[in-house]
């Protein structure tokens, strides 16, 4: 590959660069090491004619290397770890800026833009705009597959505030996609983007402030156990997860004690009366740990900055279901507990609880996008965290029973961003009837399969 990237380092702007596996900097950590891709250099691009005219397809192509884009680094995938020393992982971080006009609601956001540039962005605008609840997470890769986020209940999920998008194509074409142009192909993009091309630029739905910006969050922290599993889940179901209102579930140790915790982080889009007459069922609990408050839009997701952080094995199963089950949280709790302790090792290992009203994402036809699961409420992640390859299978095993528990009658609905990659197409995009036309565009778009390191659909 040496020689045809000297060729390639010479069609590149001049703000672009090579790194090669034998350089001091070279750096492909990604948030969990098990999916970590292994390229044989990494092309940092500088502008779409980096992705389009040289790197992408036109010079890959020809010379049969394959590649991966990438922007935040926190996929879950295990297919991600394929790309090997032949292959390119395309970086696209410079790509990261965010334009926001709020006279017409609308944010242009850069390919290699992450979640916290965006929300700074569109803060500083007096706007909202939705994105995942990680600040380090890429925005582009959160928002085609779906977009969970806070503010799901006000403004629906993040595919559904996209407008358009520039598409670099299978072939190196630049297109523009949306529901005017290439009306197809902007259906398969908003749930199974990854799949079509390399998105450079996207355009999304910039909203007005709600509170001038000043929301509502919390940490609630109780001691653990099964019997707290029970009243916390049992508050949940009795208040349910209402309007303005977007919570998470984690179970794990803490430091310094690193004892056995349940944590509730809510969160309220408006001001803090409000909020504490949604949440009253929760706060009512006496949580050994209150701290909730007011906090700007920007800082709304500060509080899971250490669950972000990269580096450590975390190989991650993701379910969805309509309801939280007492018994089967509860079960979860002695199979976590049970696990870290015998496990030392294994003692980071969490359970995450993603909560949100999905009445506003209902509102949509199913089929008006290639996002299948829009009556889940709850999306759960089980979460095993080692540093020891010869780990794996035992933490594989884990991760996997607790997913599993969750299935009804073995099958499960997963979000495509939560995937392990262990999971039938079915059970990640839906209905016989999308996959059916997930292949047609597939087909058309990307015949030869070169987008195929993420949850991918088959030639």
């Amino acid at each position: 590959m040496s020689e045809s990237l000297q060729i390639l380092q010479q069609q590149l702007s001049p703000q672009a660069s090579i790194s090669k596996s034998t350089d001091p900097l070279f750096n492909t950590q990604r948030w969990s090491e098990c999916n970590s891709a292994t390229p044989g250099a990494i092309v940092n691009v500088a502008s779409e004619d980096d992705i389009s005219n040289t790197v992408s397809v036109k010079w890959a192509n020809t010379n049969n290397i394959p590649f991966l884009a990438q922007s935040g680094g926190h996929g879950l995938y295990k297919g991600l770890s394929t790309l090997g020393a032949n292959g390119i992982l395309i970086n696209l971080r410079a790509l990261n800026t965010v334009k926001v006009d709020a006279t017409a609601g609308t944010a242009t956001i850069g390919g290699g833009t992450l979640t916290h540039e965006a929300i700074d962005a569109a803060q500083a605008a007096g706007t909202h705009i939705v994105t995942g609840v990680c600040n380090t997470v890429g925005v582009v890769g959160a928002l085609v597959g779906g977009g969970l986020g806070y503010l799901l209940s006000v403004y629906g999920m993040g595919l559904d505030n996209m407008i358009s998008c520039r598409l670099v194509t299978a072939t190196g074409e630049v297109i523009e996609v949306s529901a005017e142009s290439n009306e197809e192909l902007w259906w398969g993009i908003r749930g199974a983007g990854h799949n079509f091309g390399i998105v450079s630029q996207l355009v999304v739905k910039a909203h007005p402030w709600i509170n001038r910006g000043v929301h509502w969050k919390g940490m609630l922290g109780f001691a653990g156990g099964e019997s707290d599993v029970e009243r916390v889940v049992t508050a949940i179901q009795e208040m349910g997860v209402g309007k303005n209102m977007g919570l998470s579930i984690l179970i794990a140790r803490l430091p310094p004690m690193m004892g056995p915790m349940l944590v509730v982080f809510p969160y309220y889009v408006g001001p803090e009366a409000e909020a504490k007459v949604a949440y009253a069922k929760l706060l009512e609990l006496n949580p050994m740990i209150n701290r909730c408050g007011e906090i700007p839009y920007d800082k709304v997701n500060k509080g899971h900055d250490p669950a972000c952080l990269k580096g450590r094995r975390k190989p991650t199963f993701g379910i969805a279901v309509r309801t939280l089950d007492v018994e089967k949280m509860k079960a979860a709790w002695r199979e976590w507990e049970a696990f870290t302790t015998a496990n030392p090792e294994a003692m980071g290992s969490t359970i995450i609880v993603e909560c949100f009203d999905t009445r506003k994402t209902r509102e949509i036809d199913p089929m008006e996008t290639a996002y299948s699961w829009r009556e889940e409420d709850f999306h759960m992640l089980f979460v095993p965290m080692h540093t020891d390859p010869g780990f794996d299978t035992t933490a594989l095993s884990f991760g996997r029973k607790l997913r599993d528990s969750f299935k009804t009658e073995g099958k499960a609905a997963v979000y495509v961003n939560f995937a392990h990659g262990d999971e039938d197409l079915g059970e990640i995009y839906g209905s016989e009837e999308r996959l059916a036309k997930l292949r047609d565009l597939k087909k058309t778009w990307d015949p030869e399969g070169r987008f195929s390191f993420y949850n991918p659909i088959p030639v």
